[in-house]
């Protein structure tokens, strides 16, 4: 027919033909395709009857609606077992094998009638059904489940069908299955499988999201991983009661991780790298300014510059302009790389062009930096990502399940733990300890666990609140939770997934009193105090700053421990007209009267110029060699402010509480003021 034309129908497969199909896969419309299809079907007549054949073929056919056998879609369209269906259901199911597509029975029902019509009429001709039975059957008004109706029987776990999808995957990519046939071992082949889940974990987080108070449009996921072995322990995919099978997996589905990527794609990898340390100094302030009205970028959440930022402040407090400077000094090449070659993100885009023309790419400061992913990351992805932080360095693969056996013992699959090294051990520890501060002082405050159980984490937030996540952990266990908006509009109101992390893990570390209760050091860190503005070791000008003690603790190895002073922190002494510093949180700077040769540390930073004023903290505290006395100015500006060109700013102060220099002589050389340098040695030897 093909090589002479005398037909334009083509097909025809007998049954044995269409299993070896679904079997195989293999359907190129080919001349050779169709002679192995013919040679197999021959040697399945040879070694299985009629009956076996019929069985194996309604096992695997597609059924439409994702369903693959006859049992799954008596399941899926009717919530029955196969042999509860009367003549009518049979029937229907039966029209769908032709063509699931076109004779589906929720999206074209006339043509499904008309087609189960046809094939009912066929048994009473073959004495199936008698008169009587075929007339009620032909007559019988079927009631189908809608889409997405829960299935019948036992509700499966969030777990179990986490499991059953790894397994799946698993058996078309390792075993070479086609996925017909992968379905029908899995489904029907007696198969043993031995899983990873912790059922105390489990019930913890299906508890903790049966509670969660659910805001219209929102949803949340969950997932709990031994951090130091990669195991999966549990995983939720939505709140409230699981009610039936294959539905969304909100877990496993990516979304814009916000700020939660920052430790992965931008702190960790350059604190591998000797980039930064933990006494790096940042300058929290816009880094452009951008659009018709200037307007300033990154911004932050809550949208305040700070001005001088240690590392820790930073990553506390999730400052958007850091993480930028940071990713410049990386390159976003090392930051891409370390996300898609080595951490697991397969959703990342390196370059393409959507269907509307318009130019995507991850590969840039919003995406690497912000999190501001073109798709996403899941939420099972993300969090074993933090393996690699919240164990030793090494990224540890997601796993559900040890090994799978067939019904006679032989395995068929085993799935040993996969490892590698990303970061080393004491980048893990450094950033741990900055990683608790998110917890303790930043924007995860309010995360406890009990007996005092240290927790580390970063939390993450997407633009205008539509997702938000946070991934946490403690010596002990490593837990994300997601809380978004499954619509276009919705913002999550306040800080939810805080409170779950709280209840799921709470319940966990419950039984755990006496446990180690703090994070160990890795071998080669040491923890060192510095200035937490210049970055150098204290000297007198950091003690003496208007705001108090700006020294802080921070953690290093060996070839990144601060050994020079500050050099931020510049000394002035107050002008011989006596003027008078205002208060500062109720406390005088120095006695009325008694302020000419006062001493005060302001900072020393002499490249901040905008084009628009801009609020920063710091603003008031900072020194600009001028070699005259001024006039006083407002506490909340630099007392340098009148000196500069039209059209520039340097900073304005949030804040009522700043100093008053009035007539105060700030100019004087460094050289006219006692050494801090001298002071420095005296205090440390």
């Amino acid at each position: 027919n093909q090589i002479l034309g005398f037909d334009g129908r083509f097909g025809g497969s007998t049954v044995t033909q269409q299993l070896v199909k679904n079997i195989t896969g293999d359907d190129e419309q080919t001349v050779a395709r169709k002679l192995r299809e013919m040679y197999r079907a021959v040697m399945l007549e040879w070694r299985f009857d009629k009956a076996e054949i019929l069985e194996l073929y309604l096992n695997i056919v597609p059924m439409g609606e994702n369903c693959i056998g006859v049992a799954a879609g008596a399941e899926r369209y009717f919530a029955k077992r196969p042999w509860e269906l009367s003549a009518a259901e049979a029937a229907a199911l039966a029209a769908i094998i032709n063509a699931p597509a076109k004779y589906n029975p929720l999206d074209h029902p006339e043509s499904n009638r008309e087609r189960r019509g046809m094939i009912l009429s066929q048994m009473k001709r073959y004495g199936m059904l008698t008169e009587e039975e075929y007339r009620e059957a032909s007559a019988a008004e079927l009631s189908f489940c809608a889409h997405g109706v829960a299935d019948v029987g036992t509700v499966r776990s969030w777990y179990t069908e986490t499991l059953i999808n790894d397994v799946l995957t698993d058996l078309m990519e390792k075993g070479g299955y086609s996925r017909a046939a992968a379905l029908r071992l899995l489904y029907g082949g007696g198969l043993e499988i031995y899983t990873l889940v912790d059922p105390v974990v489990q019930t913890a987080l299906e508890k903790a999201f049966e509670s969660v108070s659910l805001q219209s449009g929102v949803q949340y996921a969950g997932t709990v991983i031994d951090p130091h072995t990669g195991d999966i322990l549990g995983i939720v995919g939505a709140a409230g009661e699981k009610s039936g099978n294959r539905l969304l997996n909100y877990a496993t589905l990516p979304a814009a991780p916000g700020s939660a990527i920052k430790p992965l794609s931008v702190y960790a990898p350059a604190i591998d790298a000797g980039i930064i340390s933990s006494a790096s100094i940042f300058d929290d302030v816009p880094l452009a300014f951008v659009g018709e009205g200037l307007r300033a970028w990154p911004k932050n959440s809550p949208a305040v510059y700070q001005g001088l930022c240690d590392l820790g402040t930073a990553i506390a407090t999730s400052k958007n302009t850091v993480a930028v400077s940071v990713l410049r000094r990386l390159g976003a090449e090392n930051s891409y790389q370390t996300l898609s070659d080595r951490l697991g993100f397969s959703s990342l885009v390196y370059n393409m062009t959507d269907e509307n023309g318009k130019y995507l790419t991850d590969f840039a400061e919003a995406p690497l930096a912000l999190g501001q992913l073109t798709y996403g990351v899941s939420l099972r992805e993300l969090t074993q990502a933090y393996t690699t932080i919240a164990g030793d360095g090494n990224y540890r693969k997601g796993r559900t399940y040890l090994a799978v056996y067939d019904g006679k013992g032989k395995v068929l699959l085993t799935n040993e733990a996969e490892s590698h090294r990303v970061f080393e051990a004491t980048t893990a520890s450094i950033l741990t300890k900055h990683l608790e501060g998110v917890v303790e002082k930043g924007t995860a405050h309010g995360v406890r666990l009990p007996h005092g159980i240290a927790v580390a984490g970063k939390t993450g937030t997407t633009t205008a609140g539509r997702d938000k996540w946070f991934v946490g952990y403690s010596p002990y266990y490593l837990c994300g939770i997601w809380c978004g908006s499954t619509g276009s509009t919705v913002a999550v109101a306040g800080k939810p997934q805080l409170a779950v992390f709280n209840d799921v893990m709470g319940k966990l570390h419950r039984d755990l009193e006496g446990a180690e209760t703090e994070f160990s050091l890795a071998a080669g860190v040491y923890e060192c105090r510095f200035c937490r503005d210049g970055g150098g070791l204290v000297t007198v000008d950091c003690l003496l700053d208007p705001r108090g003690d700006r020294s802080t603790v921070g953690w290093f190895t060996a070839d990144t421990l601060p050994t020079s002073p500050c050099t931020c922190h510049v000394g002035v002494i107050c002008g011989e007209e006596g003027g008078v510093m205002a208060e500062v949180d109720g406390t005088p700077i120095c006695a009325e009267g008694d302020c000419e040769g006062h001493r005060v540390g302001l900072l020393r930073i002499l490249d901040r110029s905008f084009p628009i004023q801009v609020e920063i903290l710091d603003a008031q505290y900072v020194y600009r060699p001028l070699g005259e006395s001024i006039p006083g100015v407002r506490s909340d500006v630099p007392y340098f402010i009148n000196t500069l060109p039209k059209g520039r700013y340097a900073g304005i102060s949030p804040t009522d509480d700043g100093i008053q220099y009035n007539a105060v002589y700030l100019g004087r050389r460094e050289e006219d003021v006692e050494d801090p340098f001298d002071f420095w040695k005296f205090f440390f030897n």
